[in-house]
C-alpha cells in the first residue's frame, strides 16, 4: 500500500466556490502496474491521526505538481520568477516526511517531490534555472511528458543505476526550479547535459 500524494484544486459551481482533492491518474496506475495498491489521502493537520495512517502503508509518493517549494523553508527570499506557492500542501508533504523518516519507510519523490525531499534534509534548490543558471538547456518541455525532452546520465554505483540497469536515458522535463546544494546524506545519481541534478537518493 503505497501513499500518494494529492493536491488541491478551485474551482466554481452553482453552490459557490469549491475545492478539490486531484491527482494525475499516471501516478496511482504506476504504482498499480508495479505491483502496489496507491491510497490517496486527504491533507491531514492531526499528527495522531496522521501516525495512524502512516502506519498502515509501506511507502509514499509524493508527485510534482504546478508549483514552487517556498524558498523561505532554505532561509531565501523569493526571486521574481518563483511561481505560486502551496502552503497548505507543502506542510502536509513536510509532515509525511518528518513520520516517514521515523517509521524508515521508502520515499519516491518526483519532481517537486524531489525538490522538497532535498530541502527537508537541508539543502537548497535553483528558484529559476533560466534565470541563474548559465547556459542550461531547456527544463520545461513543450512537447507531451509521455516524450523525452533531453538526455539523463545516471551514476554508476548508484541505487538508480541498479533499478534501472542503464546508464544513459532520455527523460521528460517539466521544471524550472532544481536542487543546487544537497541535503544531508543525500547524493547526485543522476545529472542532466548541462550538470543539472535530475535524481538524487539516500
Amino acid at each position: 500500500i503505497v501513499l500518494v500524494i494529492a493536491d488541491v484544486e478551485e474551482s466554481t459551481s452553482s453552490r459557490g466556490p469549491v475545492s478539490h482533492y486531484v491527482l494525475a491518474r499516471e501516478y496511482a496506475s504506476a504504482v498499480e502496474n508495479a505491483g502496489g495498491i496507491p491510497m490517496i489521502a486527504p491533507f491531514l493537520s492531526d499528527p495522531v491521526g496522521l501516525g495512524h495512517l502512516l502506519a498502515t502503508i509501506q511507502g509514499v509518493v509524493l508527485p510534482g505538481g504546478n508549483f514552487d517549494v517556498d524558498p523561505s523553508l532554505y532561509g531565501e527570499a523569493p526571486r521574481p520568477e518563483l511561481g505560486v506557492i502551496k502552503p497548505e500542501r507543502t506542510a502536509f508533504e513536510l509532515a509525511v516526511l518528518r513520520l516517514a523518516e521515523e517509521k524508515r519507510l521508502p520515499v519516491l519523490g518526483i519532481c517537486g517531490g524531489m525538490q522538497l525531499m532535498n530541502v527537508w534534509r537541508g539543502g537548497d534548490l535553483w528558484q529559476d534555472l533560466p534565470s541563474q543558471v548559465a547556459d542550461s538547456i531547456q527544463h520545461v518541455q513543450i512537447g507531451p511528458k509521455s516524450q523525452g525532452a533531453h538526455p539523463v546520465i545516471v551514476h554508476e554505483g548508484t541505487i538508480l543505476a541498479s533499478i534501472l540497469g542503464q546508464h544513459d536515458m532520455q527523460a521528460n522535463s517539466t521544471h524550472h526550479q532544481a536542487v543546487r546544494r544537497l541535503g544531508r546524506d543525500l547524493r547526485s545519481c543522476a545529472h542532466a547535459p548541462d550538470g543539472i541534478i535530475e535524481a538524487i537518493e539516500d
